[in-house]
């Protein structure tokens, strides 16, 4: 997990450092928001997961209840997160939706380096 947030705050960074200089200081903002959206959704994905790991002599059915109750919590945090950027704190779309992007980019890489590096 730890490598995962150090790729996702390195692409957010370097991508908040694009717009700031692109864009303007106000990008900025909506890109670490952004990020840090992405950061959250794979914080929750590491507890669930973690919870998941304590829980190994569950049945099946308890497992797949807790894949899909992880997904929808999820899913509602993203959507709660990003309408609170969009709506509440009126910041600039692209760059938020990019700042996400990156951060996503970011938990993508670091999976497939470790699988490399493990395999």
């Amino acid at each position: 997990m730890r490598n995962t947030f150090i790729a996702q705050v390195v692409l957010v960074l370097v991508t908040a450092g694009f717009f700031a200089i692109m864009v303007g200081s106000a990008s900025f903002i909506a890109v670490l928001y952004g990020g840090m959206v992405a950061v959250a959704n794979a914080a929750l994905l590491a507890w669930r997961s973690h919870q998941g790991k304590r829980h190994i002599h569950a049945d099946g059915l308890r497992h797949l209840k807790s894949f899909y109750q992880s997904g929808v919590e999820r899913l509602a945090a993203l959507l709660a997160l990003l309408a609170i950027g969009f709506g509440v704190l009126k910041l600039m779309p692209l760059p938020l939706l990019m700042g996400f992007v990156a951060g996503q980019v970011g938990f993508m890489l670091s999976g497939l380096i470790e699988s490399k590096v493990n395999n």
